[in-house]
């Protein structure tokens, strides 16, 4: 009896999903879902591993694009664009004043001569290049003048010192008087003006410094016409050797002399002596 109650109960309770669907029909419905066939699993190496997962970014990349493209985002990390080429220096002339401006605060016994100005020049579509151009020569007035700087400079120097030896303290006192007779000897160039006079003076200066200044220096040599040799290159062994060939120059030069030969012949030996001592000495 209590089997034919439950029965019934069930039944109906099932009743109104049996008038939709049909016996076989729930039966496909609650049969359970079939198990997926095992597939066996195979190790991966690390290469495939890498090779995978750049694969699956470039898809999500070119997916992420065409949408980037719509809603116009711009790119994360934008390149900054290359600044123009310009050129460090655009005239030779307003740096070279600018130079000439700033020469009497340099030593006043300089050689003024000797100074260039160097400098490299970048031009858009060039390479880089030295150019090299010498500074203009000061005038007698800025030359005073930067003796008058120079020496109060070396004033405030001493006088900024708070320790100061015997003879920096002779210096210091006698500075005052030096400084008075450079502003003394500044005024009286100033007041002089630009004369006629002083101007063909500064130019002769600018010539025996330029262009004239091999021509100046054998205009002065007296006792021959060459320039002396330029030593800075031997070694101290070298400059040895040399002096001792100038002696013997000299030495074998007077003594043949005193004998009356001619030059011609005092030459060949001098030479033939010289080649002796090279010898002896390799």
């Amino acid at each position: 009896m209590l089997d034919t109650v439950t029965y019934t109960a069930s039944a109906a309770e099932a009743q109104p999903e049996c008038a939709l669907f049909s016996p076989d029909e729930l039966a496909a419905i609650h049969a359970p879902e079939p198990a997926a066939p095992e597939t066996p699993q195979t190790s991966l190496t690390p290469a495939q591993v890498i090779a995978s997962g750049l694969r699956a970014w470039a898809a999500k990349a070119s997916q992420a694009k065409p949408v980037l493209r719509q809603i116009h985002v711009p790119d994360p990390t934008p390149v900054p664009a290359a600044p123009p080429k310009q050129p460090l220096f655009t005239d030779v002339n307003e740096y070279l004043a600018a130079l000439r401006a700033n020469l009497p605060k340099h030593e006043p016994d300089i050689t003024t001569s000797v100074l260039k100005a160097r400098f490299v020049a970048l031009i858009p579509g060039e390479d880089y290049r030295l150019i090299e151009e010498p500074l203009p020569l000061p005038t007698k007035l800025d030359r005073k003048r930067a003796i008058w700087r120079d020496l109060e400079e070396r004033r405030a120097a001493l006088e900024a010192k708070e320790c100061r030896t015997e003879i920096e303290n002779k210096m210091l006192a006698a500075l005052p008087e030096r400084i008075e007779k450079a502003k003394a000897a500044w005024g009286i160039q100033a007041n002089l003006g630009d004369t006629q006079q002083d101007r063909q003076r500064h130019e002769i200066d600018v010539w025996r410094a330029g262009d004239g200044r091999e021509e100046y220096n054998a205009s002065r040599r007296t006792v021959r016409q060459e320039a002396n040799a330029d030593l800075s290159q031997l070694s101290p062994e070298e400059k040895q050797d040399r002096a001792a060939e100038q002696r013997y120059i000299s030495n074998t030069r007077a003594r043949l002399e005193k004998q009356g030969l001619p030059e011609s012949e005092i030459e060949a030996r001098i030479h033939a002596g010289l080649e002796k001592r090279r010898s002896r000495a390799a």
